[in-house]
């Protein structure tokens, strides 16, 4: 790589306690999501404008937000509830949230039955409803990874990849 010399104007420190941050090019907008531990806004969602390093609003969003992934038309922000291990879908114009779907639980041999949690989400080109999430198993066994399941507007399709091979990183091509 070459070396690249450029100037940061009007730079600004922002100070926030997340689990994951992600930008819209729609709205021009970074996304992210407030830790339950942040002395200040816990399970909320905020918005970054980074333009002018202004923060908010701050939108409640439920139990331990984490990760997060944004549809390419702009129109929905998913959110990964640890805390029910579920998902939850924001309107972003007008950050109105929307429903909840669960992920379900999750078993594996001598291992009891426990919540699944988002390890990763994309929303499927084309198709701001449908949402691909590579679910992580939380009963404290190996391997963690419990497949890659599609979700069309929180009901998840009858196929779904195995919990083997490892698939906990996503990304369509």
């Amino acid at each position: 790589s070459n070396a690249l010399t450029f100037t940061v104007n009007n730079g600004k420190l922002l100070s926030l306690v997340t689990n994951d941050i992600v930008y819209d090019k729609v709205s021009q907008k970074i996304f992210a999501s407030i830790r339950s531990d942040s002395a200040t806004n816990p399970d909320t969602i905020t918005v970054i404008d980074p333009a002018t390093g202004s923060i908010g609003p701050f939108v409640p969003i439920g139990v331990q937000p984490n990760k997060l992934t944004v549809s390419q038309d702009g129109q929905f922000l998913y959110v990964g509830l640890d805390g029910v291990g579920a998902v939850r879908r924001i309107q972003i114009p007008g950050l109105i949230p929307g429903p909840t779907f669960s992920l379900g639980t999750g078993t594996m041999a001598g291992c009891p039955t426990a919540p699944l949690i988002v390890d990763d989400m994309e929303v499927v080109p084309g198709f701001p409803l449908s949402v691909a999430v590579a679910r992580r198993y939380t009963g404290g066994c190996s391997p963690w990874h419990f497949g890659v399941a599609v979700f069309d507007d929180g009901i998840q399709r009858p196929a779904f990849t195995p919990t083997r091979p490892l698939a906990n990183i996503i990304e369509f091509s």
